[in-house]
């Protein structure tokens, strides 16, 4: 029985060839070592082969690995060089029995037929790990080290272990989704767990422990040569900078030169390695511009030596790169793209031209400076003696969730930076210094926009004794505008179908409250947004609107889809039906009916709505309330006609929806949202503050929610 720990056995081999010293280090990483070789070549003969390889490789280098090596680790990542050594000269074989691997999973239960889509996959994975991500995982769910015992061969602690496991296992859940492994992180780590490690052949450790032990001499042809080829590669794995970090690898068979390749990507494999800066800066000279392939995958972006890179990224933030100033610094249309788009800006001399040239072909976009007058906020020290000078030389902007960290800045750069990144609103620094300062201020992610910003405010003022006062400035602004004109929705005389278009959409016989807004800038030229007021937060702009003989075709995509329809004889109504043509709506056709409005007098009707209220106990008012850290917006009003109307707010909303139905009786009322009962909310007033019961749907759990005035 041994109780020393790997490098206590290595140090006894390595100082006086202990056998039974080395043989314990193979009994307990045999398995890790030859699972790994078979994932890769999926052939049990070649694992051997190469179990042995990495055991000779182990028996040459122990004298020479430092006394804080995990072994696991070491173990595993050479097992990773020798099986891609060998996989370069077996990948016509490789790829013939991984395409019949991949058949075979048809039959499979779920956890197996998750574990047999991953298994081919596993490897590649794992190498877009960092190296202690690998020998995290290896530890935990290759070797099934408990928390506990990962956390004291790390030398770290429990919490860390788990943290670092689950961001690591997120890695592998983005990586495995990018290549049409659909499943979770957790039962990612399950089928890991369960089958990543499986038994070597009895034989096989005694075998190992006789070639490395006779340095070699009874190895096979193949043995040796895979152990060179490991040894060269760990040898040019050391001597690698950090710059080198994008160059391939090419091993000659059994020869003794290294050839080094030069990584040449395409478009894809920069947008597929995004945070990987070599990528970028080796990526073909090219101006992409295109709606995004990763609308799942967050928001990133990328730049280095005039290369810009970006994923899912707003419209805005596309136009911010172009023009190179924040979105808070610009005037937009209202009908701009709502969806992300991807953008790859590599073109030599003026990226961001090429990028504008494009906005103006795809777009029809354009843009010029104007000194306007702005709300905006200054920027002034309220209290002296709270801000302290920087003591880090790097400078950098890092947001984790829940804060936003500036390190070497100065105000005027931390300033540019909360009114783009949070604030969105222009922020004029009036402190007059100079100094490079480093800050954290709260941005917590699961609060409102409106609670975070003041909670970031507040944050300023009591921590480093700065203040945000809003007031008018005249100042710069980006103005960008349609080529052929502005948009305006508002009917007109010569154009049938300019208007601001109202309606339902049935769904399982239910109404939706949706709107088409069509403008005609130029005879024959039309642009659309459409939204389903229920179903969606923002518009979709139109990829096309046809119109002819009064039939009316409109597509869109994300998802795609298209409006087909037909105009009424007094150009009042629009009848059709919305098919939806992305797969995964199975070609579901939906009725809409739209009736023709005025924009404008849709605003002058809301202008006339009366929020005063005489009494603390009125209905009519401004409510607030914080459910779940959620914020919520009651906003009910009398109209001229005496009745009542109220609209629901929440956060990210671009407007607050009617409800369909308001029933007061006293300080009573009830409140339905929605077609069939969608939400109701009956409530009361009582000593200033509307007390209530929010139902949603017809079964829906009640929840309490309590409102207070906000004037």
């Amino acid at each position: 029985m041994f109780d020393e720990n790997d490098m206590e056995l290595v140090r006894r081999y390595a100082n006086g060839k202990s056998e039974a010293a080395f043989g314990e280090l193979v009994r307990r990483h045999l398995n890790l070592v030859y699972s790994a070789a078979m994932r890769y070549v999926r052939n049990p003969q070649d694992a051997e082969d190469i179990a042995q390889a990495v055991f000779v490789v182990l028996e040459k280098k122990a004298a020479d690995l430092p006394s804080r090596t995990i072994l696991t680790g070491w173990l595993y990542e050479t097992a990773r060089w020798t099986s891609m050594h060998f996989l370069r000269t077996q990948a016509r074989r490789q790829r013939r029995e991984q395409e019949a691997y991949m058949q075979s999973v048809l039959d499979q239960s779920h956890s197996e037929e998750t574990w047999c889509r991953m298994k081919p996959l596993l490897e590649a994975a794992m190498s877009r790990l960092s190296q202690k991500d690998r020998t995290l995982l290896a530890l935990r769910f290759f070797e099934n080290k408990n928390g506990p015992e990962t956390a004291a061969i790390l030398g770290i602690g429990e919490w860390a272990v788990r943290k670092r496991v689950e961001r690591a296992l997120e890695k592998l859940h983005r990586y495995f989704s990018a290549h049409g492994v659909t499943s979770t992180t957790s039962a990612i780590g399950e089928a890991m767990a369960q089958h990543s490690v499986q038994a070597a052949p009895t034989a096989l450790a005694g075998t190992i422990v006789a070639v490395a032990l006779a340095k070699g001499v009874t190895a096979s042809t193949s043995t040796l040569t895979l152990s060179k080829g490991a040894l060269k590669l760990m040898a040019w794995t050391k001597m690698k900078t950090a710059g080198m970090i994008g160059i391939a690898l090419a091993l000659t068979l059994g020869g003794t030169t290294l050839a080094i390749k030069t990584l040449n990507p395409s478009v894809e494999d920069v947008f597929a390695h995004y945070q990987n800066s070599n990528y970028l800066r080796r990526a073909p000279a090219v101006t992409v511009l295109r709606p995004t392939q990763y609308g799942n995958e967050g928001s990133w972006i990328n730049g280095i030596d005039n290369r810009l890179l970006g994923r899912n990224r707003s419209f805005a933030w596309v136009l911010a790169i172009a023009y190179d100033v924040g979105p808070e610094h610009m005037v937009l249309p209202p009908d701009l793209p709502s969806r992300g788009f991807d953008y790859l800006l590599t073109a030599a001399g003026d990226p961001r031209a090429a990028l504008r040239q494009v906005l103006s072909n795809q777009f029809a976009l354009m843009a010029h400076i104007e000194n306007r007058t702005n709300a905006v906020l200054v920027m002034r020290i309220s209290t002296p003696g709270k801000l302290k000078p920087s003591t880090i030389k790097d400078n950098s902007l890092l947001g984790d969730g829940k804060k936003f960290t500036f390190t070497h800045m100065t105000l005027s750069q931390i300033a540019a930076n909360l009114g783009g990144y949070c604030l969105d609103v222009p922020i004029v620094d009036e402190t007059g210094l100079t100094a490079f300062f480093d800050m954290a201020v709260p941005w917590d992610n699961r609060l409102s926009d409106n609670d975070r910003k003041e909670v970031l405010k507040q944050a300023l003022q009591d921590q480093y004794g700065i203040e945000l006062a809003g007031e008018p400035r005249a100042i710069e602004m980006l103005v960008v505008e349609h080529q052929n004109g502005p948009t305006d929705y508002t009917p007109r005389t010569g154009s049938d179908l300019q208007g601001y278009w109202k309606g339902t959409e049935q769904w399982g016989g239910h109404p939706w409250p949706v709107v088409l807004k069509i403008t005609e800038p130029a005879d024959g030229q039309f642009r659309a947004q459409f939204r389903n007021e229920w179903f969606n937060n923002d518009y979709a702009v139109a990829t096309a609107v046809a119109y002819g003989q009064s039939k009316v075709k409109v597509e869109f995509d994300h998802p795609a889809r298209v409006f087909e329809g037909e105009l009424n004889d007094r150009h009042t109504t629009l009848t059709g039906t919305l098919k939806y043509t992305d797969p995964s709506f199975n070609g579901q056709s939906f009725p809409m009916t739209l009736t023709l409005t005025d924009p404008k007098a849709n605003a002058d009707a809301a202008a006339q709505k009366d929020f005063n209220h005489v009494s603390s106990n009125d209905l009519t008012g401004h409510w607030r309330a914080v459910v779940e850290n959620t914020s919520l917006g009651l906003d009910v009003a009398k109209l001229p006609d005496g009745k009542l109307s109220c609209s629901l707010s929440l956060p990210g909303w671009i407007d607050s929806i009617e409800a369909s139905m308001v029933q007061p009786d006293g300080p009573n009322m009830r409140m339905e949202w929605g077609y069939r009962r969608i939400g109701t909310f009956t409530g009361k007033v009582e000593n200033g503050r509307l007390i209530g019961t929010y139902l949603n749907g017809r079964k829906g759990s009640p929840l309490p929610i309590t409102f207070d005035r906000a004037e």
